[in-house]
């Protein structure tokens, strides 16, 4: 029985318009769980999701569903 097994590993990485500043401490934690939640709306795993003031990484599984 032939099997098509696929995983596709992205690091994303963007920032702010301007690399202003503005993702503070306390925007943070309600920013992460969001974008998680964006991520697997589009079934795409979220493995870590971090960043700084100015800019967001995201480690997730692509969707083998979407181009």
């Amino acid at each position: 029985m032939p099997q098509s097994l696929t995983q596709l590993l992205a690091h994303i990485v963007f920032s702010t318009k301007g690399r202003v500043p503005i993702l503070t401490k306390n925007i943070r934690p309600r920013l992460y769980p969001y974008l998680g939640a964006v991520l697997q709306s589009c079934e795409c795993g979220p493995i870590a999701i971090g960043g700084a003031d100015d800019h967001v990484h995201i480690a997730c599984v692509l969707s083998k569903n979407h181009a």
